[in-house]
């Protein structure tokens, strides 16, 4: 580590992995939880798929006995009008969960009916119209000296947009 001249030593990270620096983050959400179960809350949409992800979602994971990380009986919590069809439906959504784990990880399903909160439904972005003949030729004047075509030609279509939202916003 560098030392400055008052002789106290800078702190100088570095490169760290992402892992390491979210677990603080993480620990305390899955504290208590088995990794498999840490898995089922991560991937539950692509493991269920969408259309069952959208009736329930994880509630908890209890497996038989202590130490043995097999059969065990998933808790979901859903809509009380979802649970008759998700009932019909969990022998599929079991073989489903061990085909992602590769192993007998569940042997049953319990449904918990409770109003769940509403999903958050994804804001759709909203295309800026194009930049006018003014605002593009003066990001060709700023980008001219650019020697790559293609970068000189994203380079001012970025001028240009970044132009015509400032006048937007100041208008």
């Amino acid at each position: 580590m560098a030392e400055k001249a008052t002789g106290q030593r800078r702190r100088d990270p570095g490169l760290r992995s992402l892992s390491r620096s979210l677990t603080g983050l993480t620990a305390p959400l899955l504290q208590g939880r088995s990794r498999a179960e840490a898995t089922l809350l991560q991937d539950w949409d692509r493991i269920a798929g969408p259309e069952i992800a959208g009736l329930c979602r994880v509630g908890r994971l209890s497996f038989p006995k202590r130490d043995e990380r097999r059969n065990a009986r998933l808790t979901l919590k859903c809509e009380p009008g979802a649970a008759l069809d998700l009932q019909h439906g969990t022998p599929q959504l079991i073989e489903r969960i061990n085909g992602y784990f590769g192993f007998a990880l569940v042997a049953e399903i319990a449904l918990q009916q409770r109003p769940q909160p509403a999903a958050k439904v994804r804001q759709e972005v909203r295309r800026q119209p194009p930049p006018d003949r003014a605002a593009l030729a003066a990001a060709e004047k700023e980008t001219a000296e650019i020697e790559d075509g293609e970068l000189r030609g994203a380079m001012t279509r970025l001028a240009a947009a970044v132009a015509a939202r400032r006048r937007r916003d100041r208008e």
